[in-house]
């Protein structure tokens, strides 16, 4: 893990991949591809870049600054608007935090890290998309309805 002044380093290769993407807008963003290409790093420098309050353009593109208290935050992983979605396992190894209840279940010996994506984990990430992206689901005036649906979350009966 890096410390909040040094922004990821990225090989030349991925230093172009984030220039593109860094013009990406969007609530969310699969990167995707072998094992051992960079996806990473190329994630958190793109989280960096666009979460950063002093953005710094350089010869690659748009950075992180690497100082303010958004580069710190995912330098700790505690900024409050970046989730990451990926096995338990592979959390605890890049030193993420679980939520709550895994972190006790885990504590607790009541089951292992799961070397899967769990289905809740996979759960909260569509909620805070959704309270991200619709703020006020009763403001849907504008809103297609296929973008209603995935503010309402109707009970099963």
């Amino acid at each position: 893990m890096s410390d909040a002044s040094t922004p990821p380093v990225l090989a030349p290769w991925l230093e172009r991949q984030l220039a593109r993407l860094v013009e990406h807008s969007g609530h969310a963003l699969l990167l995707q591809g072998p094992s051992g290409l960079g996806q990473y790093p190329l994630a958190l420098a793109l989280a960096q870049a666009w979460l950063c309050h002093q953005p710094v353009t350089t010869g690659a593109g748009q950075r992180g600054c690497g100082m303010c208290s958004s580069c710190h935050g995912i330098a700790v992983r505690t900024h409050p608007d970046l989730r990451v979605l990926m096995p338990e396992t592979v959390m605890l190894a890049l030193d993420w935090p679980l939520d709550e209840s895994a972190h006790k279940e885990i504590d607790d010996k009541k089951r292992k890290p799961s070397r899967e994506i769990r289905v809740d984990a996979a759960r909260d990430l569509i909620t805070f998309t959704q309270r991200t992206a619709y703020p006020d689901c009763h403001a849907w005036q504008g809103i297609p309805l296929g973008r209603r649906a995935t503010c309402a979350q109707p009970g099963l009966v």
